[in-house]
């Protein structure tokens, strides 16, 4: 109940600023909003590809026009917010909603021209279609001429989030609180403001993203981020048809309506100046006024929406205190054990979410170990198909030069074939003849050597008999040398046997 009241309290100066600026369409109004943002949060397994990117043309003729100069806007824009010259910039619009973000009370559609921002606001047809968005410590616009479906930039994170900024400038970029990130499986919803991802979600959202590099180009040459591919955020339909009510009235089938604004009175003739010092003070003074007793208003219903939450408060405090007083009675008892036990469960819970931490932080660091090992294949593989490519062209290439090549090497062929035929028959001929001869002489040869082997062999027969000669010869001197000495041994002994006798 507290929170609900509180709530009140913060959206009533809202509401009321609402009801000062104007109606909303008639035709359809923004959701409503009980309070509560949904993010989702749901795990990812893989991480997503990135999604397409280049520059397309658009074919079709926008929807909106081209506005002859920025004085269309002043009268228009008049009732919602003040006109300033800011340093630097120049002539800008400022809501009169301090707390104003661009690009945040609508939805996308997806259109043949991209994303395309479809507001609530009664002002969204320029300030979301048309000049940019700048950040000097709060949103102010620079008027311009050029239609675009939204002249915001878009970002991506692995693990399906996608968000969106004002372009802003080179010396003035979007700030982080300036982006909204949302599921991708969201970002078709009409109620896409309920899905918008919490600031700490964002910032860590933002701190992983990635630059959608896809741009579309008008046939007015206008060039402007559209947005990832309806492939890569799972929107299967075919893209609707976008309508000057929606996206803008600066277009070519009610010209009449907001040209003749420029000429009404209500800016002077030199359009690309802004209005007269002294009716600038007086429309500057003006809405200051209106500002003065907005706020004070504001501030009446701050008063009293706080007095009575005070009185509310109090009277809840002394509910409490009583009710404390008399529980402390019963308390008294168990409050040492009850003491005991809630230490014994914070340091088991402590415990608990210490471990949960750090299982948290490490399948962390795993994930974006992973993301950053998908994210090197993902590198090495576009860096291999290049590589393969190359190759694949340079093969080509040098198949083609090796095809006229083994033509031409063919052609020379068969002339040196006829040629190496015509020689080679020669040679044969003539090889035959050598081989003739050849034979003929290693038949003469062999003849010659076969008579110097008979006559070596005859030779070889007569040495073996004069050797077998010799030995016989000797064999028979040996014999005789033995009975020689068998005879002359004879004869001593009967020589010595006949002295033993004869003493």
């Amino acid at each position: 109940m507290t929170t609900t009241r509180f709530a009140l309290t913060l959206m009533l100066p809202f509401a009321t600023a609402l009801a000062a600026c104007g109606t909303l369409y008639e035709e359809e109004g923004p959701p409503p909003d009980d309070g509560e943002v949904y993010v989702d949060d749901q795990p990812v397994d893989a991480p997503l590809p990135p999604p397409e990117a280049g520059t397309y043309d658009v074919a079709e003729e926008p929807p909106g026009d081209a506005v002859d100069d920025v004085g269309v806007f002043y009268a228009e824009l008049d009732d919602y917010g003040t006109w300033a010259d800011e340093p630097d910039v120049g002539y800008v619009w400022v809501p009169r909603d301090t707390a104003y973000q661009p690009y945040s009370n609508g939805y996308w559609e997806y259109t043949d021209f991209g994303y395309t921002w479809v507001s609530y606001e009664p002002y969204g047809w320029a300030v979301c279609h048309y000049g940019r968005w700048l950040w000097v410590g709060r949103w102010v616009w620079l008027p311009g001429t050029e239609w675009a479906p939204a002249w915001v930039e878009w970002r991506y994170a692995d693990d399906g989030y996608v968000g969106w900024a004002p372009y802003g400038s080179d010396r003035r970029p979007p700030p982080i609180s300036a982006w909204h990130f949302v599921h991708r499986q969201h970002l078709h919803d009409r109620h896409v403001h309920s899905y918008y991802a919490p600031r700490e979600v964002s910032h860590r959202a933002y701190a992983r993203s990635r630059r959608v590099d896809r741009h579309a180009r008008l046939r007015s040459g206008a060039r402007y981020e559209s947005g990832p591919s309806a492939r890569w955020t799972g929107h299967d339909a075919r893209p609707e048809p976008v309508h000057a009510r929606d996206v803008g009235r600066g277009d070519r089938a009610n010209p009449p309506g907001w040209r003749s604004r420029s000429r009404d009175g209500r800016r002077p003739a030199d359009a690309g100046s802004p209005p007269p010092a002294g009716e600038w003070r007086g429309r500057r003074d003006a809405a200051a006024e209106r500002q003065r007793e907005q706020e004070e208003r504001e501030r009446a219903e701050r008063a009293q929406q706080q007095r009575h939450y005070e009185t509310q408060q109090r009277e809840r405090d002394a509910a409490e205190a009583r009710r404390r007083a008399d529980e402390a009675q019963r308390d008294a008892l168990e409050r040492e054990r009850r003491e005991q036990e809630e230490r014994r469960r914070f340091e088991g819970e402590r415990d608990r979410k210490a471990r949960e931490e750090r299982d948290r932080r490490a399948e962390e660091a795993r994930r974006q170990e992973e993301m950053r090992r998908a994210q090197q294949e993902r590198d090495a593989r576009e860096r291999r198909a290049r590589e393969d490519r190359r190759q694949d062209e340079l093969q080509r290439k040098l198949e083609r030069q090796r095809q006229e090549e083994e033509k031409k090497r063919a052609a020379t062929e068969r002339r040196m074939g006829e040629a190496r035929r015509a020689q080679q028959e020669r040679d044969r001929r003539e090889q035959e003849r050598r081989d003739k001869a050849e034979r003929e002489r290693r038949f003469e040869a062999e003849r010659r050597q076969r008579a110097e082997e008979d006559r070596r062999r005859a030779d070889q027969a007569r040495r073996d008999q004069m050797a077998r000669d010799r030995r016989e010869q000797e064999q028979r001197k040996a014999e005789q040398e033995k009975k020689r000495r068998e005879e002359e041994e004879r004869r001593r002994r009967e020589l010595d046997s006949r002295r033993r006798r004869g003493r």
